[in-house]
């Protein structure tokens, strides 16, 4: 079986980043590579990834974070992740990950 390296484009590139931009942030004060990451973040970065305020779009969104975690784990940027979730609301939930420096680097480098 041939193994295919498909390029992210557009609006997965974008989820993807938005994580990563993240795992940045918290990996810059942390004095390990395990981190915790909310779900939903308390500032949004790309307008086109939440274009309205709905129970729905929040909901879309956080799944499409989640998704953006599940493929850094599967290209080896981050080794596990649990999912803390909140007693309600997808949106209040946090992520905490190991992450693999080296290969984190590595996704900055590259193109995702």
């Amino acid at each position: 079986m041939i193994k295919m390296k498909i390029k992210l484009e557009g609006l997965n590139f974008l989820k993807v980043y938005d994580v990563l931009l993240d795992i940045q942030d918290k990996l810059q004060l942390s004095a390990t590579n395990d981190i915790t990451i909310d779900l939903f973040p308390s500032r949004l970065r790309f307008p086109e990834l939440f274009p309205e305020d709905t129970p729905f779009s929040k909901e879309r969104y956080c799944q499409d974070r989640l998704d953006a975690i599940d493929y850094l784990k599967e290209i080896s940027a981050i080794s596990a992740y649990q999912l803390y979730k909140a007693h309600f609301n997808i949106w209040e939930d946090k992520v905490r990950m190991s992450c693999k420096i080296s290969r984190y680097a590595v996704c900055w480098r590259e193109e995702i």
